[in-house]
């Protein structure tokens, strides 16, 4: 072995095992084998010395330097046998897997795994036993080989090679991958984690769902790798934990299949009562995947598409109070809808009611657990009026206010959407809404989030309790009536006129009320309000308003007088289960819907444009 290098000797060896190791599995369908047949001591070194003797036999080598030979007369018997291959047997490997693969196939393919894939995946046999714990490096080789093995097969040879690739690498048999959703086992030892993954024969039960997935993403899907996340996340290493919650959503979006395991369900009568259906992670998990399949707690597949599907939809509404039209499009749903269906599920960590939401609503917010729930979705709904340019939706949701807190724009939790109005959501014959109409829209000016509160800008208007005057008698050319229902133990309704003449009366709480004046309001509701709208735009000098406005009910703490506004630190808002929704009529045209005014006319009519912080 004087001609050998020690250290070349072992990376080869290495390299060796590794590239025949993946194509053995691929051809040989048993569960019997595994990596382990290679002996890397004495069949390896049999190997080598092999070899050697076909290398001194073909070529002529060069004599060995003074190091070289003081190096050689070390015994091969010396080689190292620790698992992992060296540096050197990673180039040498690299090298062998991309050979005969044009460069712009091996880097379509590298950014492929290292950007759409997980960071760490199981690789499947031909039946999914026994199945190996991979990083993107080794990902990335096996479906180097089966790119070079499906481009000689290709007759004739693909001219884009490009286009070829990205079809190829979408392929269950390429890089195709299964992904589960599933809810974790409650008992004790519980599911294999990462750290486990050396000692996983010692939890049977927590391994029997990994074999088991396994199966089924080989043999139903044909897929060679599949994720879980108890554990293919390194949950120790805090950045790999972010990483993974922030990527999650594209993860699951990109999955060849994802496999929905309920384990509470037998058939589809009673799938509508599983406990997968309340986790806070299987919302995103049940709306990202392109393509998921439901299996019950005997890893049999539920036929949904063979099934009644008016019964199907039954159960899936029963279960998440989603409406058919809802579960067709389930991609489009607006924030406040998708924020109502997080705040009926539970989490573990208080943090996840909204981390979980990051990937539904488009945005990225860094992970940091023992924040609060409060906390997390302040910076939630942060980054998304910091992103998007649709968001008034977001502030479709009850008024209520923390205990011991005063009302704000902000929602004080998840818990606030369950009273968002639904009067955006369902189209009605001569209007021009969507199910979406509240998401599309951008308000005038950028809404921020400061130590004041939330940052605005507002269309005012003033209303008067009907209690007080029922008669319709507009300021300007614009009416309309809203009903608010007030935050109490026994919520009480009140009816207010918009832009009635005597909201516009100096002050809005008399001091010394006449003789004749009525009764006070029922249930403390004042005699006057603003309106503050929110939905409207801002082109030029001209003002939009829609067919439906959204508004927040404020009060005034001080005394205004005719259409000017109060002081904006004379504002608060008051405590309302829902948003007010309503409509805005010209008095001499009724049967129109949205209208436009000029800006510099608001205040004619009774409105005024400004920003003021809530």
């Amino acid at each position: 072995m004087s001609t050998l290098d020690i250290t070349d000797g072992q990376a080869l060896l290495a390299a060796l095992v590794a590239f025949i190791d993946p194509i053995v599995q691929s051809c040989i369908p048993t569960t019997s084998y595994t990596s382990s047949h290679i002996s890397v001591t004495s069949e390896g070194q049999e190997l080598l010395v092999a070899l050697k003797k076909f290398v001194v036999q073909t070529t002529a080598l060069k004599k060995p330097s003074s190091r070289d030979a003081s190096t050689s007369k070390k015994d091969i018997s010396t080689l190292s046998t620790d698992s992992g291959p060296p540096s050197q047997a990673v180039a040498t490997l690299r090298s062998i897997r991309s050979e005969g693969l044009p460069v712009e196939v091996q880097e379509e393919a590298r950014t492929y795994v290292f950007n759409r894939m997980p960071i760490r995946v199981l690789a499947l046999g031909a039946d999914g036993a026994q199945p190996q714990l991979i990083e993107r490096n080794m990902i990335l080789q096996r479906v180097l080989v089966r790119l070079s093995r499906r481009l000689v097969d290709h007759t004739p040879r693909p001219t884009d090679v490009v286009s070829w690739t990205r079809e190829q690498l979408i392929l269950p048999d390429i890089a195709g991958y299964a992904i589960l959703s599933h809810t974790w086992i409650r008992d004790v030892p519980g599911e294999v984690v990462y750290g486990e993954w050396a000692t996983r024969v010692r939890n049977l039960h927590g391994y029997a769902k990994i074999d088991r997935f396994c199966a089924v993403a080989a043999t139903d899907y044909g897929v060679q790798f599949a994720w879980m996340d108890t554990v293919c996340i390194n949950k120790e290493s805090s950045s790999e934990l972010d990483e993974s919650i922030r990527s999650m959503y594209k993860w699951y979006r990109h999955a060849h299949v994802c496999v929905a395991y309920l384990v509470d369900t037998h058939a589809i009568e009673d799938m509508h009562a599983d406990a997968w259906f309340t986790r806070g992670w299987t919302l995103q998990e049940m709306v990202a995947p392109k393509n998921i399949e439901y299996y019950n707690k005997d890893w049999q597949r539920l036929r949904l598409d063979t099934a009644d599907p008016t019964f199907v939809t039954a159960q899936f509404q029963r279960a998440t109070s989603m409406t058919e039209a809802e579960q067709t499009s389930l991609g489009t749903l607006p924030p406040s809808r998708i924020m109502q269906l997080a705040s009926y599920r539970k989490v573990t960590r208080e943090e996840d009611g909204a981390y979980s939401l990051m990937g539904l609503l488009g945005i990225d917010i860094s992970i940091a657990y023992g924040e609060g729930a409060k906390r997390a979705l302040f910076r939630l709904i942060r980054e998304v009026l910091g992103t998007k340019t649709a968001v008034i939706d977001v502030f479709n949701h009850g008024f209520l206010g923390g205990r011991h807190e005063r009302v704000t724009l902000m929602p004080a939790s998840l818990a606030d959407y369950r009273h968002r109005s639904t009067a955006f959501d369902n189209l009605h014959p001569g209007y021009r809404r969507s199910p979406a109409a509240l998401s599309r829209h951008c308000p005038p000016e950028p809404i921020l989030l400061t130590h004041l509160g939330v940052r605005v800008p507002l269309i005012l208007v003033n209303a008067l309790n009907a209690h007080v005057n029922s008669a319709n008698v507009p300021f300007g050319d614009y009416t309309g009536s809203v009903e608010l229902q007030r935050v109490a133990r026994s919520p009480a309704t009140a009816r207010y006129l918009i832009m009635h003449k005597e909201a516009y009366l100096a002050g809005f709480y008399p001091p010394t009320p006449p003789s004749n004046a009525p009764a006070p309001p029922p249930d403390g509701f004042p005699e006057k309000i603003v309106l503050g709208i929110l939905n409207v735009s801002i082109t030029g000098g001209t003002v939009r308003f829609a067919d439906l406005c959204l508004a927040v009910p404020l009060c005034s703490v001080g005394q205004g007088t005719g259409v000017e506004v109060v002081p904006v630190d004379e504002f608060e808002m008051m405590g309302n289960m829902q948003p007010a929704a309503f409509q805005i009529r010209n008095a001499h045209r009724p049967a129109a819907y949205s209208f436009c005014i000029a800006k510099s006319q608001l205040g004619k009519h009774g409105m005024q444009f400004t920003t003021i912080h809530l």
